[in-house]
């Protein structure tokens, strides 16, 4: 297993602050979220790879958002941008693009996704990294039975899955039936902590990440655990940030 954090953590922050932050606090390989830090469609790929050198950081996984699942249109258009996010990560050699669903509350149908997620997957043979699909709360891409639907047809060995287990924690999803479900498709994960919905410093809520990295440990899992904090109290995040490291690399020894 290989550690990274994600930039979400900085959301709240201009992208080279984020990065500035991420790297004084130790972490070498990084999560980078486009749209609030980087526009995968028009930003400038040279000024990235700058920033990452800047700070000796290695860009490990892209985020590049959501599956808008109310239309088959709208997926399309989500999925044109991850098209756009593959040449850049191409480009810097990232080892996975990870994106999630769109909130059900906003209406839509599973299946738009699946059909626009199997044009993406017919590109990923021209691609070295893999794909990670991520649950979230209250979102097309949450439970069990919602990964039952979404995998079965997409059968690429490349086309994997994240788990994040605050998302996980907040939807009261058994993680560990999950992973003796899908373990073996499990190529990401965020960490996250929740107490309920809310993100807390990694060891401060509920979530058993411990449990869940030994679980997919004895899978054979060797990817990445890519931390993201969304705490409340922000101005503690430099030292949440600082911590999980160390207690993240407790985990794999």
């Amino acid at each position: 297993m290989n550690l990274c954090a994600s930039t979400v953590s900085y959301i709240h922050l201009p992208l080279d602050e984020a990065l500035s932050r991420l790297a004084a606090a130790g972490w070498q390989e990084i999560e980078l979220v486009t749209r609030r830090h980087f526009d995968c469609g028009g930003d400038d790929t040279g000024m990235l790879r700058d920033l990452l050198a800047k700070y000796g950081l290695k860009l490990a996984a892209i985020h590049a958002g959501g599956v808008k699942c109310t239309s088959a249109e709208d997926a399309k258009k989500s999925v044109d941008y991850f098209e756009k996010c593959m040449v850049v990560g191409a480009e810097l050699d990232v080892q996975r693009l990870v994106f999630t669903g769109s909130r059900r509350d906003q209406g839509g149908s599973l299946d738009h996704a699946v059909e626009a997620l199997k044009q993406l997957e017919g590109d990923l043979d021209a691609y070295d990294f893999d794909i990670c699909i991520e649950n979230h709360y209250r979102n097309w891409f949450e439970t069990i039975e919602d990964y039952e639907t979404l995998m079965t047809p997409l059968t690429h060995p490349r086309m994997g899955i994240t788990m994040d287990t605050g998302h996980f924690t907040a939807s009261q999803v058994d993680m560990i039936r999950f992973i003796e479900r899908f373990g073996e498709r499990v190529k990401h994960v965020h960490v996250k902590d929740h107490i309920g919905t809310q993100s807390v410093a990694i060891g401060a809520g509920e979530t058993d990440n411990a449990a869940v990295v030994k679980a997919l440990a004895a899978q054979g899992f060797s990817g990445y655990l890519s931390l993201e904090l969304e705490v409340e109290d922000k101005e503690n995040t430099d030292d949440y940030v600082a911590e999980a490291r160390e207690m993240m690399a407790g985990w794999l020894q």
